[in-house]
């Protein structure tokens, strides 16, 4: 009996060949958009990117730039960036600005230039922290975004444009500044203990993160109590039974942060939170502070839920931590203190986003205490951003900002830039002047002003009032005319820059050069009349 086999090929017919084998085109590749999370979060950061290259002008701009202009001039001994006062070095001078200055000087940049190359590095770390953060704290793909926008509008209803403050119209102005990128490397920090104590790391990531921690301190010494308040929530509240360990990785992270902070060649800034020089500033953190955080307060149920779940929750013991250092700043009256006030806003936001994106509870009550807290968190942030709308105009050049809606939204316009001035002042020349926003521009381009327009730790109290008195004599018409002339002699000005209410003093050795768009007058001193 013969068995056909199965493999045995059917014959074509007479005449006829094998069909040939038909190939089917291999399909398109299908493009596929990143997941709508993040592109929010990509919106966030252009929004950012296009601020840090307007990078308006308003605030503290001058200081830093001023400290990224004298690195870049001489990175050795820079001196103090504000006055022509040889010495020891600034507490400013940080590894940010030193990288920010290395940065001018491998480039070419000028150094407006390298602020702006720094803020859309700050932007972008920002965000890429914050989310890094969030997910350590929730598996949720929106809860990154909705902290996001809580960092950003979550805040009050009036507006307060301060350094380190993570609101949309306080980033617009600070985003530059080493504030920024601390506050940045403070959240990258808890998300790597985070992750470090809840899985098996060796000493050698425990060392890497007292380094990072020592960096934190060096760049902004007041903003890094915060970010060290938080290290120390995360490790007690994820740290759990007796770990053997412990005491080596503890060391670890010792050794990481005590070596950069003695071996560091510039000012000592360990000496700055202790400091009361810049306590009648920061006493504004302390005023109308139901209309400037206020919206955040919707977190304090959740806070308190989480303290019910677990006493040692991260964010329980960040808001406690940071509230007790704010309340201490107000209480002794060193309100320099209130820096750690972003860290405490951080925490409510955060606890907040989880929350609202957290799994669909299965009772009833539960239900309902999300609706509630969905509808209010729905109404408070469009509440937060009409007070931040403001900010959508630093996008747009001075003159075709429409006065109407910035003054309904209360935007603060920038300052008017000086290239009259520096058309005719060199680098490193002295100015003497009063102008308040000359002051805190002049020595960002590269000029030193009489006296200081910040205080700064490396000069004494006592330089500092001789400085004011020699600008006060100076620029008085009430004085007599010798006096002025020995004012200005004593302060050494190579220039002098006047209102137009101000008057030259008498004599021979002052010139006239320029004159600014607000009538504003540069003055040339002849170099004889300094020498007498």
């Amino acid at each position: 009996m013969a068995v056909a086999s199965p493999a045995a090929p059917r014959t074509a017919a007479r005449g006829t060949h094998p069909a040939a084998p038909r190939h089917r085109p291999a399909p398109a590749p299908v493009r596929r958009l990143p997941p709508a999370p993040d592109l929010v979060l990509g919106a966030v950061v252009c929004f950012l990117v296009c601020i840090a290259w307007r990078l308006p002008w308003i605030g503290d701009l001058g200081q830093h730039a001023a400290v990224v202009e004298r690195l870049t001039q001489n990175l050795s001994d820079p001196g103090s960036p504000l006055v022509a006062r040889p010495g020891d070095s600034s507490p400013y001078y940080t590894p940010y600005t030193v990288l920010a200055a290395l940065l001018a000087r491998l480039t070419g940049l000028p150094t407006l230039a390298t602020m702006s190359v720094c803020a859309t590095a700050n932007g972008v770390a920002l965000i890429a922290a914050l989310r890094c953060f969030v997910r350590t704290l929730s598996s949720r793909a929106w809860a990154p975004v909705f902290a996001t926008l809580c960092m950003l509008f979550l805040w009050g209803t009036q507006l307060f444009l301060w350094s380190g403050h993570t609101s949309l119209s306080a980033l617009c102005l600070s985003l530059s500044y080493p504030s920024m990128f601390a506050l940045a490397l403070g959240l990258y920090l808890w998300a790597r203990l985070m992750r470090a104590t809840r899985g098996h790391t060796g000493v050698r990531h425990w060392a890497v993160t007292g380094l990072l921690a020592a960096v934190l301190v060096l760049i902004h010494p007041v903003m890094a109590v915060g970010a060290l308040i938080g290290c120390a929530a995360v490790c007690a509240g994820t740290v759990r039974g007796r770990d053997r360990g412990i005491l080596a990785r503890g060391a670890a992270a010792a050794a990481g942060a005590v070596l950069p902070l003695l071996l560091w060649p510039y000012g000592n800034v360990l000496s700055v939170p202790d400091s009361s020089a810049l306590d009648h500033f920061h006493v504004v953190a302390y005023q109308a502070m139901p209309e400037r955080y206020g919206l955040a307060l919707i977190a304090a149920p959740v806070l308190l839920r989480r303290y019910r779940r677990s006493r040692r929750d991260p964010l329980v013991l960040l808001c406690l931590g940071t509230a007790a250092v704010t309340a201490a700043g107000w209480c002794t009256g060193h309100y320099t203190w209130g820096r750690v006030l972003p860290y405490l806003l951080l925490g409510l936001q955060c606890a907040v986003a989880v929350e609202v994106c957290a799994r669909w509870p299965r009772a009833r009550v539960e239900r309902i205490r999300r609706t509630l807290l969905a509808a209010v968190l729905a109404v408070a942030l469009p509440l937060g951003a009409c007070a931040q709308a403001g900010a959508v105009l630093y996008l747009l050049p001075a003159d075709l900002v429409p006065r109407a809606f910035a003054d309904r939204v209360r935007f603060l316009p920038p300052w008017p830039d000086l290239e009259w001035v520096m058309r005719h002042v060199h680098r490193g020349d002295v100015v003497l002047t009063d102008h308040y926003v000359a002051e805190r521009m002049l020595p960002g381009y590269g000029a030193y002003t009489v006296k200081p327009a910040w205080p700064q730790p490396e000069i004494p109290v006592a330089e500092s009032d001789r400085r004011a008195a020699d600008v006060e004599r100076a620029l008085s018409g009430r004085t007599d005319a010798r006096l002025r002339r020995k004012a200005v002699c004593s302060a050494g000005a190579d220039w002098l820059l006047l209102t137009w209410r101000q008057s030259i003093p008498p004599g021979q050795g002052f010139f006239t050069v320029a004159t600014g768009p607000d009538k504003s007058r540069l003055v040339r001193v002849d170099l004889h009349c300094r020498s007498t």
